[in-house]
This record gives C-alpha cells, sequence and structure tokens, in this order.
C-alpha cells in the first residue's frame, strides 16, 4: 500500500509539474520540483505546499513588477528609503 501512496504522489507531482506550468510563471514551474521536494521531506500537508506555491508564485509577481515599474520610470539608478539620506522636515512651508 506505501508503494502504491508513493507511485501516486510521484504521479501526482509529474502531472502538477507539467500542467502547472501552462498556468503559471516559468519561474515557479521550475521551482516546484524543489518546492515538491521539500514537502516530501518535511511532509507538508497538501495546504501548506500549496500556500508555500503561492507565496513563491506572488513573491515573483511583485518582484517582476517592481522591475518593470522601474524600467518605465526610468529612473538613472534604484535608491530605496534605507539607501536614499532624507531629511525629516517637520514644518509646513
Amino acid at each position: 500500500m506505501l508503494f502504491l501512496t508513493k507511485y501516486i504522489c510521484i504521479d501526482f507531482a509529474f502531472y502538477t509539474f507539467y500542467s502547472f506550468s501552462f498556468y503559471t510563471s516559468a519561474e515557479t514551474a521550475e521551482e516546484l520540483p524543489r518546492l515538491l521536494r521539500e514537502a516530501e521531506q518535511v511532509s507538508w500537508t497538501y495546504l501548506e505546499l500549496l500556500e508555500a506555491i503561492t507565496h513563491f508564485e506572488l513573491n515573483k509577481r511583485k518582484e517582476k513588477s517592481i522591475e518593470r515599474r522601474m524600467k518605465w520610470a526610468r529612473f538613472p539608478y534604484h535608491k530605496t528609503f534605507v539607501t536614499a539620506k532624507v531629511k525629516l522636515t517637520l514644518t509646513i512651508t
């Protein structure tokens, strides 16, 4: 029974990998085998696996969105609030 369960899980992972690539980004499809291995090693539930995949996908989309907007804005270089030295002004002019 254990062999059959492993076979079903491996078959599910194989099917998921190839069907998943049609619905998500290429980065997520490439990351899926690593997430599946980690899920198997740590014994994640299906909900935890889906949550990890979703978080990865959302983080990648956020990164691409920032890159696209920075490219569109044509800034000479990228500055964050941490790297920029902004003086705090408490007066209204």
